[in-house]
């Protein structure tokens, strides 16, 4: 019994041995014929013995030239750049806005509003401008990702009745500047993510291998060459990411609807655009800084304050967000707090106030884009005593805000503020506001 149970296995390894010989023949043969074909210039030659193995690390070399031509120097700029855009809230302020971030525009950005108090309305229009979109290169990835959320500028002015009062005088005007003290650390941090990426997609991996591998040993005979020129071929047809993944989609077909080629080449695409989103999303999670603003003129028919005359506030910001839904949403945290100067117009003394807020907000990022919703609290408490009673309310106010994006790079944002305390002086306020920005030139 034994003899026999040993003869048996002898031969099924004889018969294993010989179906590998035959199969790494054809191997070599069809890789031959192929190669000189597509490659002309390699010839060094293969053993017949592991040839289809050999063919496998030979074909997915090819795959992995394929991928860097395809991501040539110009066309990997142009996605790296791409990568780096933000996911921050790119719309300039205007007063009433819930707890304003300290995240500066990329490159510009605009907005035309509408603002209601109880003193009446008026139309406001905010431009923000980041000093880097004229002092970085393009094809700098690394500055772009880092000064575009450093720092930027905003001008506040009358869109509608400048001169209300007829006395020759533009009757609001305000400056804003904020700086992100996290911006550059975020930036390398997204630069690294955005190269690590496509490595990963340009290398491939050691799956890859073993999935070609794979397809050349567990195909039909009659299937073998068909399949090796198609997987050859899907680094010769193909010079972007999405024709590459449909000349896989090709090769598995020839290989006889090979689900575990698709299972482990195709993902390295679809891969590559989740972690960009992720890395974004990550470089954006927090934020940093100082705020600083001045407002001048008519202060309470534009929402600013409760009397005319001029306003400087400097205030500390710090945000935090947390990503979920696969990082395509996230939600966090608001905070700044400040101290804020007042000189009203004929008064005698000036006043200070302490100045700050909190408010929660809920994001879902399409794009470059984002529906966000935001409600907070902020307040403001002076020393009274050192200006008249009117020209320095406390108060407590609740706002929230929302942002719908429209098209392009283009977002409507609804606010609403409504006192809880102080409301005889401070009064409720209503915005309205188109905003529009610009992306980095890819």
């Amino acid at each position: 019994m034994f003899r026999v149970f040993a003869l048996a296995i002898a031969l099924m390894l004889s018969t294993t041995a010989q179906a590998q010989v035959s199969r790494d023949s054809l191997c070599l043969s069809y890789f031959t014929a192929i190669r000189a074909r597509l490659h002309p210039s390699e010839s060094d030659a293969l053993s017949q013995s592991g040839a289809c193995s050999s063919a496998a690390v030979r074909l997915r070399f090819w795959l992995v030239e394929a991928r860097r031509s395809a991501f040539n120097k110009e066309e990997e700029a142009r996605r790296k750049l791409a990568a780096v855009q933000s996911t921050r809230d790119q719309t300039t302020s205007v007063p009433g806005d819930a707890v304003n971030a300290i995240e500066p525009v990329e490159t510009a950005a605009g907005s035309v509003g509408a603002v209601g108090t109880e003193s009446g309305s008026s139309a406001i229009a905010a431009i923000a401008i980041n000093p880097a979109f004229f002092l970085v290169s393009p094809s700098d990835i690394k500055g772009v990702a880092k000064w575009s959320r450093f720092t930027d500028l905003s001008l506040l002015v009358p869109a509608s009745d400048a001169d209300k009062d007829q006395d020759g005088d533009v009757d609001y005007i305000g400056i804003r500047w904020r700086i992100n003290i996290t911006g550059l650390s975020a930036g390398d941090s997204l630069v690294a993510a955005v190269g690590n990426a496509f490595e990963r997609i340009l290398d491939g991996g050691s799956a890859e291998r073993a999935a070609i591998t794979a397809a050349l040993t567990q195909v039909n005979d009659s299937i073998l060459e068909s399949c090796m020129e198609s997987i050859a071929q899907a680094g010769e047809v193909g010079r972007s990411p999405d024709e590459l993944s449909a000349s896989f989609k090709k090769a598995a077909s020839a290989c006889g609807d090979a689900s575990f080629l698709l299972e482990e080449s195709i993902p390295l695409y679809q891969q590559f655009d989740e972690s960009i989103r992720a890395a974004r999303i990550a470089a954006d999670r927090r934020y940093f800084g100082l705020d600083l603003r001045g407002d001048f003129g008519d202060l309470r028919r534009f929402g600013v304050d409760t009397l005319s005359g001029r306003s400087i506030t400097v205030s500390l910001g710090y945000g935090r967000r947390f990503a979920f839904l696969d990082s395509r949403a996230s939600n966090g945290l608001r905070t700044n707090l400040g101290v804020k100067y007042f000189e009203a117009n004929g008064a005698s003394n000036a006043r200070f106030a302490a100045t700050g807020g909190v408010a929660y907000e809920l994001i879902r990022y399409y794009e470059d884009q984002r529906l966000s919703f935001t409600a907070g609290i902020d307040f403001e408490a002076d020393n009274k005593k050192a200006a008249s009673a009117e020209a320095g309310p406390d108060f407590l106010a609740l706002r929230t805000s929302l942002n719908v994006p429209l098209a392009g790079a283009t977002s409507m944002t609804v606010t609403f503020g409504k006192p809880i305390v102080g409301a005889k002086t401070a009064g409720p306020m209503l915005s309205v506001k188109a905003n529009w920005r610009l992306l980095w030139a890819k």
